[in-house]
């Protein structure tokens, strides 16, 4: 038999190429999961970054996205977070502390790259340092002036452990 005769029987009498709705559905089903092999179809697990910051004090330091701000910062020291990073912000690690570098973020861990005068500080931004409030920010000014950030450890209240973890913040 003929491909012209083949075709001929295979087409029907019309001589119109008709579907079934069989033939339509299976078509449809072959197209879709070929679009979902070639990643066509949406991905669930797709993730698309809310946060661009640029990451420095680490040894590998730039540019980051991430979907949040604890993503952004994995594989550093940093545990403690200072202000609320917005997107394009710079954030500095300070062993375990990350501080924003973004106007809301306190004076006191802006200034000078992040380190404070203790000889130039006012009682708010001494506040501001981690485990310092009002009665230690008191004796610390008090206490001065400092010729070197050790000298903290002499100020009641201050043990090594507050003083390591001070030293990343602060200059004589």
């Amino acid at each position: 038999m003929s491909y012209a005769a083949m075709m001929s029987q295979t087409v029907g009498r019309s001589g119109t190429d008709e579907r079934s709705p069989a033939q339509i559905g299976a078509v449809f089903l072959v197209v879709v999961f070929i679009a979902a092999a070639l990643g066509f179809a949406t991905r669930a697990d797709t993730i698309v970054p809310a946060l661009f910051v640029h990451i420095g004090g680490v040894e590998a330091p730039g540019w980051v996205a991430a979907s949040d701000v604890n993503e952004a910062l994995a594989g550093t020291e940093a545990r403690f977070l200072v202000g609320d990073p917005q997107d394009g912000d710079p954030i500095e690690v300070f062993g375990p502390y990350a501080i924003v570098q973004h106007p809301d973020t306190p004076v006191a861990y802006r200034a000078m790259g992040g380190k404070l005068s203790l000889n130039h500080a006012t009682q708010a931004e001494l506040e501001a340092l981690p485990h310092i409030g009002p009665t230690l920010a008191k004796r610390i000014l008090r206490a001065r002036p400092f010729s070197r950030v050790e000298q903290l450890d002499d100020v009641k209240g201050i043990g090594p452990a507050t003083l390591a973890k001070l030293r990343p913040f602060v200059k004589p």
